[in-house]
């Protein structure tokens, strides 16, 4: 039972452990390997104490290393994996319903990761107010953490809570436990947690957050206008919990200044590249409005969050506000999203420019959690953000899982169905499918198929490829060691699209095999497999500017990828490639580094080589980018990127400074600039600088 304290007794988030109140705390200390060995005894101690005054929950660690100088710690900022560093978890289920919580990380430096947890799914794009100090000392290492309970959802009576802690010694890939062993089962998996009694008389406040942001941006345009404009924008984030477990944020003149900008890519393909969401607003809960297991699907995915606020060619567009409402009401969770896009100019087919008007665009989610742990959902949109057309889409979805199969092995089974209706389009909009999957560490398979007729178009969603049938299917194997090697493991995919008479488009079949060391260096082999029926199309398909013959293609290549562990102040990557690409012959070369200097500097250098030789001509594409990091504190961070692609002549540069004043009130600094036909005559395209301020006030 977890310890009770005065206000004036709680102790002071420094990392040192040297308050009073540890002593009296609750103690937890009896650890269990996961890994490398299933059930053995942890090789070091771990040492857990709880204790809280009732409105905060204090977490102080003591881990123990009888080698403190191979300790491994070099990641600061907040909310980066830190999964190469040694780490310790907290997971928190205040319902302790199985199903749903909390993770909190800390690494021996005090860099902190959250993440909200439902069904085995990281949210990690949740970040919640709490505080966390680490330090390393002679006879390992020790963090305090405090989490607010005005930052997790409870219910007043329920005294005790679903707890788990777990410890990562990186250097030895070793991961401990306090509950849940079994290495099939991930640290998120709620099934199996301890208990933490003695959560009565706790204080949440009035559940009310306010985030007033001010935003200053001035862009200068050396071309188009040849002028500098000036602006100051303040928005407002309000969100409010009028039930424990049910969040409502209402945002006006939403801001997105200071979102990372994208990657650049390559792509050789006939289909368009996916790219992940990064602005704040549409990533805190964005996993409430995952549909089917399409989170990550390239076709058919009926809500795609990148459809809103921005245009075709992937430029912003401005919302008015918006609103958005999740949580749970007894077994159905739920969440409701409803924008006002504003008005913008686009240019249509023909090239001619024309304008879309303001735009409300909805999504409505809602799943009910059946047996142990499967469910039933639905989901509806409403809006098409693009052109001034009605536009709306439902769907239902069926989720079967246990992790119980032959006791502690994990199936999952998904069927799911949607309907898209867009002004104009009539008829044949439906998509639907199915998918088992069976993850588990040993053997893992899933088997797949997914049908959209010819207009399925959901607006707010991205189906590239209508009017298609689509079959896949992986095998992995792995076997584990208790030698040098970490686990060796294979395996093989293949997927294959077809039209509506089943006539084959394109066929990808891929392997692989790999060993990975005890520390996490990896070797691996790739063999693929390409198969694709080009259209007649204008224009014609080319792929690094090299035309393509329409006709059908099949060719095979193979991959080495060396790859050191990225707990070494140096980790390298290097991807070599040969083989066939259509009638002709491909090369790739992909050298990567990234370089720490201590915890407080780091570079990251990356290119990507493509060598195409076809019979009308021959090609290259090469993108080259360098990140360099510096952060001082787990407070601040200042990261520089700079991209180049040659087939565009184009140098991207994005400078982003990040101060957290304290958790929950925020400061950026945002300079981008492009630079413009490199090779030829470089010249300086628009200069963007933007400086923002946010400052919750938590009632």
């Amino acid at each position: 039972e977890i310890a009770r304290i005065a206000p004036s007794e709680a102790p002071r988030i420094d990392g040192r452990l040297d308050d009073p109140v540890w002593t009296r705390a609750a103690r937890i200390a009896d650890f269990v390997q996961v890994e490398p060995v299933e059930g053995a005894p942890a090789s070091q101690a771990t040492d857990v104490r709880l204790a809280t005054d009732g409105r905060t929950l204090f977490v102080g660690v003591r881990c123990f290393d009888d080698q403190p100088e191979r300790i491994v710690a070099q990641l600061l900022a907040r909310d980066v994996v830190l999964g190469e560093d040694d780490l310790v978890s907290i997971a928190l289920s205040p319902f302790h319903d199985r199903r749903t919580g909390y993770l909190f990380q800390v690494n021996a430096l005090g860099a902190r990761r959250d993440a909200l947890v439902e069904d085995q799914t990281q949210r990690v794009e949740w970040d919640g107010i709490w505080r966390a100090k680490a330090r390393i000392d002679a006879r390992g290492w020790t963090a305090e953490i405090a989490i607010p309970f005005a930052t997790v959802a409870f219910e007043r009576g329920e005294e005790v809570w679903g707890l788990n802690v777990q410890r990562v010694i990186r250097r030895d890939l070793e991961i401990v436990r306090w509950a849940s062993h079994d290495v099939d089962r991930r640290f998120i998996h709620f099934i199996e947690m301890g208990e933490l009694a003695g959560m009565r008389d706790l204080e949440q406040g009035l559940g009310i957050d306010a985030i007033p942001t001010a935003t200053a941006r001035v862009r200068d345009d050396p071309g188009n206008t040849g002028r500098s404009t000036f602006s100051f924008d303040p928005s407002l984030d309000v969100f409010v919990k009028p039930s424990p477990r049910v969040t409502g944020v209402v945002t006006v003149n939403t801001d997105f200044s200071e979102t990372e900008v994208d990657d650049f890519a390559v792509n050789l393909t006939r289909f368009p590249l996916f790219f992940p969401e990064k602005r704040d607003f549409f990533l805190q809960d964005a996993g409430i409005f995952d549909f089917g297991g399409l989170a990550d699907a390239a076709n058919g995915r009926p809500f795609y969050s990148r459809r809103i606020g921005l245009a075709p060619n992937g430029e912003p567009v401005d919302l008015w506000g918006g609103t958005k409402w999740t949580g749970r009401v007894g077994r159905v969770s739920f969440g409701l999203l409803d924008v006002q896009q504003r008005s913008f100019r686009r240019a249509d087919a023909s090239g001619a420019i024309d304008r879309v008007g303001s735009q409300n665009l909805g999504v409505a989610r809602a799943t009910v959690d059946v047996l142990e742990e499967s469910r039933i959902g639905a989901i509806a949109t409403v809006g098409h953000p693009h052109r001034d057309l009605d536009a709306w889409l439902v769907g239902a979805d069926w989720l079967y899982r246990t992790s119980r199969l032959f006791g502690d092995q994990q199936l999952d089974q998904r069927l799911w169905i949607l309907k898209s209706d867009t002004e104009g389009a009539g008829g044949r909009d439906l998509a639907w499918g199915a998918r088992i999957a069976y993850p588990n560490d040993a053997v893992s398979f899933s088997l797949e198929y997914r049908e959209l007729q010819e207009r399925f178009a959901p607006a707010l969603g991205r189906a590239p490829r209508p009017g298609t049938r689509s079959y896949g299917g992986s095998l992995q194997l792995r076997q584990r060691t208790e030698g040098a090697l970490r686990f060796v493991e294979g395996g093989a995919s293949a997927g294959l699209f077809t039209d509506l008479d089943n006539v084959a488009q394109t066929r990808d079949v891929d392997a692989f095999a790999a060993v990975e060391g005890r520390i996490g260096d990896r070797l691996e082999l790739r063999y693929a497999q390409r198969f694709d029926r080009v259209p007649a199309t204008t224009p014609a398909f080319a792929v690094a500017g090299v035309p393509v013959a329409p006709g059908d293609y099949t060719w095979h290549s193979g991959a080495l990828v060396a790859t050191s562990a990225a707990a070494r102040p140096l980790q390298v990557t290097l991807l070599v490639g040969a083989g066939a690409f259509y009638d002709g012959e491909r090369y790739d070369v992909e050298p990567s580094l990234v370089a720490r200097a201590g915890p407080h500097w780091v570079l990251a250098l990356a290119m990507r080589n493509v060598w195409v030789e076809l019979p009308a001509g021959s090609g290259t594409v090469r993108t080259a980018s360098a990140r360099l990091g510096w952060q001082p504190t787990p407070d601040f961070l200042w990261s520089t990127l700079v991209q180049w692609r040659d087939d565009s002549d184009r140098v991207g540069i994005q400078s982003r400074a990040q101060w957290i004043v304290t958790p929950g009130r925020e400061v950026y600094f945002v300079l981008t600039q492009d630079v413009l036909d490199v090779d030829a005559d470089p010249r300086r395209g628009p200069t963007v600088a933007v400086a923002k301020l946010g400052w919750t006030f938590r009632f």
